[in-house]
């Protein structure tokens, strides 16, 4: 498979899930970026496609991370923050059940690319 038919794979993936996306590329490269809001939150992902169709490398990049750090919950939620935490945590859970559809998506195609 191309890298431009994985770029247009790995896209209709995110669309599938309700991104709106958009797609740079430059030689050899791929740069495929979603968004989403949910409710009154964005959430946006990068996908970067490099290499050649028979050595790919693929990075899956978001913005999980939060800034409020998970042991400070307790001190937060006494002051009133407890919103923030919850809020990140659930940012971390979609994140991170995003990023394992994704890999298992990709394994997919591999797979039939090896069997076919």
């Amino acid at each position: 498979m191309s890298l431009e038919g994985l770029s247009e794979r790995v896209s209709q993936f995110l669309r599938d899930k309700g991104f709106e996306t958009v797609v740079e590329s430059v030689e050899n490269s791929y740069k495929i970026m979603g968004f989403l809001r949910v409710g009154d939150k964005k959430r946006g992902v990068r996908i970067n496609i490099n290499g050649a169709p028979n050595d790919v490398v693929v990075d899956f990049l978001s913005d999980k991370e939060g800034k409020l750090s998970l042991l400070a919950g307790p001190l937060v939620t006494m002051f009133g923050g407890g919103v923030f935490v919850l809020d990140r945590l659930r940012r971390q859970e979609f994140y991170e059940k995003l990023e394992a559809e994704f890999w298992l998506f990709l394994e997919e195609i591999i797979e039939h690319r090896t069997s076919t």
